[in-house]
C-alpha cells in the first residue's frame, strides 16, 4: 500500500458559545414577592422599531433610492467575498487532490520499475548456458556437477550485488534448491507462496508482492540482512521458468526477490522534490504494518530527511484496501486529509495485490 501526501493549507474557524442565566428574586418588607412588571423591553422595542420605519418613510424618494441601492450593492459584495473564499478553498483542495494523485502514480512507477528490472535481467538469465547446463543436469537425476553449482552461484552472487536484491535462486522441478546466491541452501524445498509450483504448472513468469518471514530472510542472510528490521517483510518476487533450448521443457525455476526497502520511497521523492512517501504491508490479520517512509524538505541533504514516521490515522489505508477488487493488481487511488507529525495534509493512498489477489 503506497501513501503519498502534500501539505494543506489551513483554514480554521475560532468559535465560542456561552450560555448565561441570572435570577433576581427580591423581597418585599413583608417577606412577600412584588407584584410583576408589566413587560416593558417589549413595548420599547417595537417603538424604536416603529421610529425607524418612520425615519425611513419620511425620507425623500430619491434618498430612499440611494439607501436601497447602497444597501443591494453591499449584499452582493459580501456574497461575492463569501462564494469566492469557497471558491478559494474548494479549488485549492482539489488541486491539492490531484497533485497526490499524480504523486501515488509516480510511487507506482518506482515500485513497478524494479520488478519489470528483475524480470528483464532473470529472463537473459534463464538462458544463460551456465543456469541451463546446471538446471539440465538436476532434472536428469543424474546430481549437478561442483564445478556448474559453483559457477551458477557466482553468476546468481552478481545478480544480487549489482541490483542490490535478497534473492536469486534456482530451483528444481522437484522444487528443491540447486544454488542459491548467498548462505549454502542446495537441496532445500524453496516454493515460497506456492509460486514455484505455480510457474511449474503454467510455465510463464509471474511478478508478485507478497510476504517473507524474517526468519526466513535470516536463513538465506542476504548482505542487506543487517539493515532490514526484525519483522515479516514485503517482498516482490519475479518467478521465471528455464527452459530446455532444445526441447523447450521446463527444466526448473529461477526466483528473484527484493525486500521493499527505504531505496523504493527516496526513489520516489527524488522525482517528486519534497515530501511523504510510504509502503505499509498488510498482514494476514488485516492489520497495516509500516514497512518503510521517507520525509524530507530538502532532497539535496537526504541525512535530514525524517524516517519511519507512521500515520496516526490509517482510515485511509482501509479505504484503499477495500477498493482493490478481484484480478486488480492495483486498487483505486484513495485520496483524503490526514495527519502526520501534528501537520494536516492531503493524503493519496493505492493497494498493491498479493498473488492471491490480496491487499
Amino acid at each position: 500500500m503506497t501513501i503519498q501526501p502534500r501539505q494543506a493549507k489551513k483554514y480554521g474557524q475560532n468559535s465560542e458559545e456561552s450560555l448565561a442565566v441570572s435570577a433576581d428574586h427580591s423581597l418585599q418588607p413583608n417577606g412577600k414577592k412584588p407584584p410583576n412588571s408589566p413587560p416593558q423591553e417589549g413595548a420599547n422595542s417595537s417603538k424604536t422599531q416603529s421610529s425607524r420605519l418612520k425615519w425611513f418613510y419620511q425620507l425623500p424618494i430619491r434618498r430612499k433610492q440611494l439607501l436601497t441601492l447602497l444597501t443591494a450593492e453591499a449584499l452582493s459584495i459580501l456574497g461575492l467575498v463569501g462564494v469566492g473564499s469557497w471558491l478559494i478553498v474548494a479549488g485549492g483542495r482539489t488541486q491539492l487532490a490531484n497533485q497526490v494523485k499524480a504523486e501515488v502514480n509516480v510511487s507506482r512507477v518506482t515500485y513497478n520499475a524494479r520488478i519489470n528490472q528483475m524480470s528483464f535481467g532473470f529472463r537473459g538469465q534463464a538462458e544463460n548456458p551456465v543456469i541451463v547446463t546446471a538446471a539440465k543436469e538436476a532434472a536428469t537425476g543424474q546430481g549437478v556437477s561442483a564445478e556448474a553449482r559453483q559457477q551458477v552461484k557466482k553468476t546468481l552472487s552478481s545478480e544480487v550485488i549489482a541490483r542490490n536484491i535478497e534473492y536469486a535462486t534456482l530451483v528444481g522441478t522437484d522444487l528443491r534448491i540447486i544454488a542459491n546466491a548467498n548462505a549454502d541452501r542446495r537441496g532445500e524445498r524453496f516454493d515460497p507462496d506456492g509460486l514455484v509450483s505455480a510457474v511449474l504448472a503454467n510455465p510463464n513468469p509471474l511478478q508478485v508482492s507478497t510476504l517473507v518471514k524474517k526468519a526466513e530472510l535470516q536463513k538465506e542472510s542476504p548482505p542487506s540482512a543487517a539493515t532490514i528490521p526484525n519483522q515479516d517483510l514485503l517482498i516482490r518476487y519475479v518467478v521465471t521458468p528455464v527452459r530446455d533450448p532444445e526441447t523447450q521443457t521446463v527444466i526448473g525455476v529461477l526466483v528473484a526477490g527484493d525486500v521493499v526497502k527505504q531505496q523504493m520511497v527516496r526513489e520516489s521523492l527524488e522525482a517528486l522534490g519534497t515530501g511523504y512517501s510510504a509502503v505499509y504491508q498488510r498482514t494476514a490479520a488485516g492489520d497495516f504494518v509500516l514497512a518503510t517512509s521517507l520525509e524530507t524538505d530538502d532532497p539535496g541533504d537526504w541525512e535530514k530527511a525524517t524516517t519511519n514516521s507512521k500515520l496516526s490515522d490509517e482510515s485511509i489505508l482501509k479505504q484503499a484496501s477495500d477498493s482493490l477488487k478481484p484480478q486488480q493488481a492495483f486498487g483505486e487511488v484513495v485520496v483524503q486529509r490526514g495527519d502526520i507529525h501534528g501537520e494536516t495534509h492531503t493524503l493519496a493512498a493505492e493497494a498493491i495485490a498479493n498473488a492471491k489477489g490480496n491487499p
